[in-house]
């Protein structure tokens, strides 16, 4: 790499000799332990190597310009979006120690309810102790913590009912060991994704309580919550079963009352 020496404040034309009096990129990269690198890249310098183009590049408050490979501008030339987290939740689907779900009735669906699961000793139980059969607990922690985000909206305007979001759908609360909680609401189908071949997958808006975001998220996060829901209402429904069969059984006759009959 070879550099450069302007000496202490170089006169803005000696920087419009390298393209560096308007910069092609202003770069910051910022840093926890130390302060941010404020990089400027100028214009293309000649480079002895047809494969290898170079670009005179500086960091800000600095006197002397570097002559540097330009392949990182690749990486900075794609869209930006491409690098946002797209984890939304913050919070692993092993860290979940409970989850409290709500989902809303709809014209089209008999499917609506409020249930909630706790996790001990490696076993998930409902709320009244009895333990969950089947794995729908471990996915539903799973597929709301570990949500991934398909689509940033972020032209969202202040009024949530555009998303269904003002009165969601479905409402979750994912707790942790910390009693940390992340709370994922469900709202309207938004656009579907498509395929190469044309098929349609459908997609939920959604959002985080709290957090000033909306996105769009794979329809399978709102089917493991009626999964949910589905199973507290049929364990629901046998627990009324069995307490109406407990009312219809007759108490056991108290004894007789020596007075009431004849004494021997």
């Amino acid at each position: 790499m070879d550099f450069i020496e302007l000496g202490a404040d170089p006169p803005p034309e000696r920087l419009a000799e390298f393209g560096l009096d308007a910069p092609r990129v202003d770069l910051t990269i910022r840093f926890a332990s130390r302060e941010p690198l404020h990089l400027l890249v100028g214009a293309d310098a000649p480079s002895d190597n047809r494969l290898e183009e170079l670009a005179y590049m500086m960091f800000a408050d600095d006197d002397t310009i570097y002559v540097a490979r330009r392949g990182m501008l690749d990486e900075y030339s794609s869209d930006l979006a491409e690098y946002r987290n797209r984890r939304v939740v913050r919070m692993l689907a092993a860290d979940v120690v409970a989850v409290d779900a709500e989902l809303k009735p709809r014209p089209d669906q008999d499917l609506e309810g409020a249930h909630g699961v706790r996790l001990a000793a490696g076993d998930w139980f409902w709320k009244d102790g009895v333990p969950v059969p089947g794995s729908t607990p471990e996915r539903v922690a799973r597929q709301l913590a570990e949500m991934e985000v398909e689509t940033f909206v972020d032209d969202a305007p202040g009024d949530l009912a555009t998303y269904g979001l003002d009165d969601p759908l479905a409402r979750v609360v994912l707790t942790d060991e910390a009693a940390n909680e992340r709370i994922v609401v469900l709202g309207a189908q938004g656009e579907p994704r498509v395929d190469l071949e044309g098929r349609e997958s459908p997609r939920r808006f959604a959002a985080i309580e709290g957090d000033p975001g909306v996105y769009l998220v794979d329809e399978r996060v709102l089917r493991v919550v009626e999964d949910m829901i589905r199973e507290g209402n049929r364990k629901a429904k046998k627990d009324r079963e069995k307490a109406e069969r407990r009312e219809r059984i007759p108490s056991e006759a108290a004894p007789d009352d020596p007075a009431d009959g004849d004494q021997p």
